[in-house]
């Protein structure tokens, strides 16, 4: 059994571990390269102090901002029902192991669509024009583009994670998206 003593980065990727061992939600990168990737594009803009991890997925982008300190709220919408599962399990281990603030990881079970604004908005503590919503890997029926007009939830804070790459290697953004 996974056992965690406080919330860290060290904790969080072994936790990714051992869920990938048993559920596969990781893919072939693995959890300590994903982390550093996601920590070096959440660092390339300041963030709000809440973000929406879009399609969290195993909550790479959320989860390492909320870790870092870099934002002091996360919402993680997705809705497959083993990484929710994950995000979940997550959220219990903070709770047990006293998070400061555990209130502030909010675990969404749905599609981006189907999310209401006035959900989000209590989920968030906030009016959503304050809040950066973020995705690493969006995939569903619908585009990114067609899922927020559906939701009818603002889309001028978008920022999708982007790699570069140049002659002196790769580098890691948040690139806005233009919806």
């Amino acid at each position: 059994m996974f056992h965690v003593k406080h919330y860290s980065r060290e904790s969080y990727c072994e936790l990714l571990k051992f869920w990938d061992s048993k559920h596969r939600i990781l893919g072939k990168v693995g959890p300590d390269i994903l982390y550093q990737q996601s920590l070096e594009a959440l660092r390339s803009k300041p963030l709000s102090k809440t973000i929406v991890d879009v399609g969290a997925g195993n909550g790479i982008l959320g989860i390492p901002a909320l870790i870092e300190g870099l934002c002091e709220r996360i919402v993680l919408i997705e809705p497959l029902p083993k990484k929710v599962a994950f995000l979940e399990f997550f959220r219990s281990k903070l709770i047990a192991y006293d998070f400061p603030r555990p209130e502030n990881v909010k675990v969404v079970a749905s599609t981006l669509e189907n999310v209401s604004r006035e959900t989000l908005e209590l989920f968030a503590q906030e009016d959503l024009s304050n809040v950066d919503f973020v995705v690493r890997a969006f995939s569903g029926s619908k585009t990114l583009d067609e899922a927020f007009e559906e939701s009818e939830l603002p889309a001028h804070r978008v920022f999708d994670f982007f790699c570069s790459e140049s002659s002196t290697g790769k580098k890691y953004v948040l690139k806005k998206v233009e919806l």
